[in-house]
């Protein structure tokens, strides 16, 4: 397989860690995080899963040729 193609499996398998950390941290807020900082990390978290959508359809497409 194409280095690239491994490059961003390897990107996407960070990205879903690092989703999954801030999802924690939304259900259960760090001591200290107020509503905007929650507000915030919401946002967040939206725009890493597009992201993480979009690298998963760059993937397959690649895989597919």
């Amino acid at each position: 397989m194409q280095k690239y193609i491994e490059k961003m499996k390897r990107e996407a398998a960070e990205l879903d860690s690092r989703i999954k950390k801030a999802t924690a941290a939304v259900e259960n807020p760090p001591f200290g995080m107020d509503a905007e900082g929650l507000r915030l990390l919401k946002l967040q978290i939206c725009a890493m899963e597009s992201y993480f959508n979009v690298l998963h359809q760059r993937i397959r497409h690649e895989e597919s040729k």
